[in-house]
């Protein structure tokens, strides 16, 4: 299992994963069932998912295992069902897809991290090219800021009204996850000795230790009272946004 989302508007959970599939998972009388949604394949692998704002569609990226070059994302009707449309122009892997608000598009980071497409949900095109491997990418709730964690320890924030205008930030060594905060103020971004640092008009106001090895990933709850933190040291820490200054709550 590579990528879980949440949709809010029914309370299920969709799982992707390595194997191709893509699940929907449903609680009820005390237990999740699954449906299957696209069952196991052997040309494709599902690293990535979002669901838009109305609960409508759903994203899917990974990568076109038979022709990485000539990649493309999945496009699923949430509401009226039926077989995935294709979005070509993608290269490589495609991982951290975000819908813009008004679902009428997605923002994908691809080429290794190296590249963030748009797709008009037909076709995608560059918007921006980075010399600094991109490892994770953030939207905004509002659909105004990305931003990207660097392999090389940099924290960029692009104005996505301003033509995707980049402000850099030296962070530390290395990045390896970033989320916004749902106040929009604030960036959460995690490194790869596993410190947790938050972010506001380019300085770091905030650091969260207690992982001892890289930040995989970084969400927020939907009501944005609780933030998760994923480690590769096995552990997940569930910290309550308004008091940071709690011990957060530990999941082996």
């Amino acid at each position: 299992a590579r990528t879980l989302q949440t949709n809010s508007k029914d309370n299920t959970i969709y799982s992707g994963g390595s194997d191709g599939k893509i699940i929907k998972w449903n609680y009820d009388n005390k237990q999740w069932n699954a449906q299957t949604i696209v069952d196991s394949r052997n040309d494709y692998l599902v690293y990535s998912l979002d669901i838009s704002a109305d609960g409508n569609w759903l994203a899917a990226g990974g990568l076109y295992s038979i022709n990485s070059d000539n990649n493309y994302a999945e496009l699923y009707d949430l509401k009226n069902g039926g077989a995935a449309k294709k979005i070509p122009g993608f290269k490589s892997n495609i991982e951290n897809i975000h819908f813009t608000p008004d679902g009428k598009g997605f923002y994908a980071r691809d080429n290794s991290g190296f590249s963030i497409k748009y797709s008009n949900l037909t076709s995608a095109k560059e918007i921006i090219s980075s010399q600094e491997k991109i490892v994770s990418l953030a939207m905004n709730e509002n659909g105004t800021l990305l931003a990207g964690a660097g392999a090389d320890g940099n924290l960029y924030v692009w104005d996505i009204n301003k033509n995707f205008a980049a402000t850099k930030i030296n962070i530390s060594k290395g990045l390896s996850a970033v989320c916004f905060a749902p106040n929009g103020r604030e960036i959460i971004v995690g490194d790869r000795s596993g410190v947790l640092r938050i972010v506001s008009n380019g300085i770091v106001i905030r650091i969260l230790p207690g992982h001892n090895a890289p930040i995989e990933d970084i969400k927020f709850n939907h009501a944005g009272t609780f933030m998760a933190s994923a480690s590769k040291d096995y552990s997940v820490r569930l910290w309550n946004y308004a008091e940071l200054g709690e011990q957060p709550i530990l999941m082996s």
